[in-house]
């Protein structure tokens, strides 16, 4: 059970080099792509807000200020799934991605929020009063007056090509505001067939608050019939993943009560474990506190900021905590049940050979290049013929939205491979392998965790919901697959790879050089492990040969 070069190392090796060339020549048309340019990076984006803010007379000082990248999620989908019509804006130009500048102050309602389009476009600028605050009280029609200037002046929009569709008006304690809503004329998608009808059409909103413009909207409006049916849709992938959870559950609680018992017999070994479980709380915490901006901007005012950060501090330690404790325990669970399955003490958390340890790295690559290739092929063939279907990629991702976007795919990256490595295969495999003895035993080990990991995704917006469920569960098997044939340390460098190719996909695909650059290095550090294992190779101690006779 020693990995070694053999026939089927070789298959491997030459399956991933086939499986690399197939992502890089198909992955476009494997997964759709918006033909969408980042020409605003986070920081331009906060000086066209500014500007935009600045114009409008509303004074900033004192404001903490957090920016993110954000998304129109039933747009994407609505556009994916609709014929497109005979005269479509570009889609920068439409508010499905934007930049989210959000300016507020601790325990003041008041705040200010603006969306920035890639192409520096405003989607949207609200500035938001308490509702008791005095203004001027105006007649509709004035505020109509106000709103059309403005849409002309400001936004730069011909009143001919705008139709009025609603305006309301809401009286407060001390003004009345007013909110007007116009479509643009000539523009309707109506959705197809296999969706709820209703049509796709593009909206301008103004509020109007006292005789001051306090709210400007462009917005994608979908059918609401059309977004029912998608959060229907979507419902049903969440509880696969909601079931999914429960059963992970499960394995984590086997888990614990396997390492109690073995920590009884004095054969459970926490050193190797207390490592990758603090490789997990480092990633951890590196991951939420690089998502420092997304958390800053999810603040609710009503708190006092100083406490909203000192509970996020807090919560982020607790978190990360927590998953470092799940993986040690599954880890050092599954070291003891690998040994006990009759693996050997390198496939686990032993010591590793240095040829072991060689052979099972380039076979950890060589199936992390075969997996691109397989997920491409995938999705081409399902495309095609299964009617399988996901948003367009485009300039959004959570990764932009980080503080270091180059940070984010590396840590993500090594606390999903370590965690999930840890507990599906390293001690799922071996423990179900004891637990499904008898004829089929092996394969029920194999299926089952891989079955558990791979609905654990299904809340993805990937459709039908069930299509992550069987492209996972078949990678899953692999992955467990490659354990018993190469070991631990293998899955672990295949399962980093993917995550980090795939993470920096977004950054490559933006447009924006700044962007791209972080990208290539995100991707060249995937060599990291093997890098890092030569580098000690090189430097471990060789063995003696014995002197001629």
């Amino acid at each position: 059970m020693n990995p070694r070069v053999g026939r089927g190392s070789l298959l491997l090796f030459a399956a991933g080099l086939i499986g690399l060339g197939c992502f890089v020549a198909l992955n476009r048309q494997a997964f759709p792509t918006a033909d969408v340019e980042l020409q605003v990076d986070r920081r331009a984006a906060l000086e066209r807000a500014a500007e935009f803010v600045a114009a409008r007379q509303v004074a900033l000082g004192g404001f903490e200020n957090a920016v993110t990248m954000s998304s129109d999620g039933p747009a994407a989908v609505f556009l994916q799934r609709t014929p497109e019509p005979a005269h479509e804006p570009p889609l920068s130009d439409l508010r499905i991605w934007h930049w989210r500048v959000r300016w507020f102050r601790s325990e003041e309602k008041a705040e200010v929020r603006v969306d920035v389009g890639p192409s520096g476009r405003i989607f949207l600028f609200e500035h938001v009063i308490p509702e008791a605050q005095a203004g001027t009280t105006i007649e509709l029609s004035q505020a109509r007056a106000l709103a059309e200037d403005f849409l002309t002046r400001v936004i730069g929009l011909d009143l001919a090509t705008l139709e009025e569709v609603e305006a309301a008006s809401k009286q407060l304690d001390h003004r009345v505001d007013h909110t007007l809503e116009w479509r643009v004329r000539g523009y309707e998608r109506p959705a197809s067939a296999d969706f709820a009808a209703g049509a796709g059409t593009l909206r301008h909103r103004v509020r109007v608050q006292g005789d001051e413009i306090g709210l400007y909207e462009y917005d994608y409006k979908v059918p609401e019939a059309f977004e029912r049916q998608l959060d229907s849709t979507m419902s049903r992938g969440l509880l696969l993943t909601i079931i999914a959870f429960v059963l992970l559950i499960g394995l984590g609680i086997a888990a614990v009560v396997v390492m109690v018992r073995a920590q009884r017999s004095a054969e459970l070994q926490f050193r190797p474990s207390l490592v990758l479980g603090f490789v997990v709380v480092l990633a951890n915490l590196v991951t939420i506190l690089n998502s420092w901006p997304q958390l800053k901007s999810s603040y609710p005012t009503q708190m006092p900021y100083p406490v909203y950060i000192g509970i996020a501090l807090a919560g982020t330690l607790l978190v990360a905590l927590i998953y470092g404790l799940v993986v040690l325990a599954c880890a050092a669970s599954g070291d003891y049940s690998a040994r006990r399955f009759g693996l050997p003490a390198a496939f686990a958390l032993g010591p590793v050979p240095r040829p072991t340890l060689l052979t099972s790295t380039v076979l950890g690559y060589a199936f992390g290049c075969m997996f691109l290739g397989y997920v491409t092929l995938f999705y081409l063939f399902g495309r095609r013929y299964l009617g399988v279907w996901m948003p367009a990629e485009g300039p959004y991702s959570e990764v932009l939205s980080t503080a270091v976007p180059a940070l984010a795919p590396l840590a993500v990256s090594i606390l999903a491979a370590v965690s999930e490595e840890s507990v599906f295969r390293l001690f799922a495999v071996p423990f179900l392998g004891r637990v499904f003895r008898g004829r089929g035993g092996l394969a029920l080990a194999l299926i089952v965790p891989a079955v558990i990991w791979a609905f654990a995704h299904s809340n993805y917006p990937v459709f039908p919901v069930w299509v992550r469920g069987l492209e996972l569960t078949i990678a899953g098997v692999a992955f467990g697959m490659l354990f018993l044939r190469a070991g631990f340390l293998a899955v672990v460098i295949a399962h980093y790879v993917i995550d980090a190719i795939f993470l920096a996909a977004p950054l490559i695909l933006s447009g924006n050089r700044g962007y791209l650059t972080a990208g290539v290095v995100v991707v060249a550090l995937a060599a990291l492990p093997a890098l890092a294992i030569l580098l000690w190779n090189r430097a471990a101690p060789q063995k003696p040969t014995a002197a001629p006779a």
